[in-house]
């Protein structure tokens, strides 16, 4: 093997915790969507499937991820597989805006007993 292949994955874990950090951080400073949708939309905290809805892209979420990374960071070995393969399985930003992307559609579905669904969609793309 030529020594940049057995080098281990220190370079990439290195890499990929930084963007993970820097992708975290943004999320955070973001107000929590289902908080703001609440205020936003009538009769929104009537829907039973809120929680549901917003639970992948919540303030509560991104911290609990953001944790994971600080217990990724602490690993005995970051050059190994193992921190590799941990954090891979961490959503990225574009994943995180991939389930934004979905909650219009998921709020038109709650509301289609009361009526409102088209609302609280269009509420949503305003956010």
């Amino acid at each position: 093997h030529a020594p940049y292949l057995t080098a281990g994955y220190g370079a990439i874990n290195l890499l990929l915790l930084k963007y993970y950090q820097h992708t975290y951080a943004y999320w955070q400073k973001k107000s929590d969507p289902k908080t703001w949708f609440e205020k936003e939309a009538e009769g929104a905290d009537n829907i039973d499937q809120l929680d549901e809805i917003f639970k992948n892209v919540s303030i509560e979420r991104i911290a609990e991820v953001n944790k994971q990374i600080g217990e990724i960071k602490k690993a005995e070995n970051i050059k190994s597989e193992e921190v590799l393969k941990a954090l891979v399985k961490l959503p990225g930003y574009s994943e995180i805006v991939e389930m934004y992307r979905k909650i219009p559609a998921k709020l038109l579905d709650a509301g289609k007993k009361s009526g409102k669904g088209n609302q609280w969609k269009v509420i949503f793309y305003f956010a």
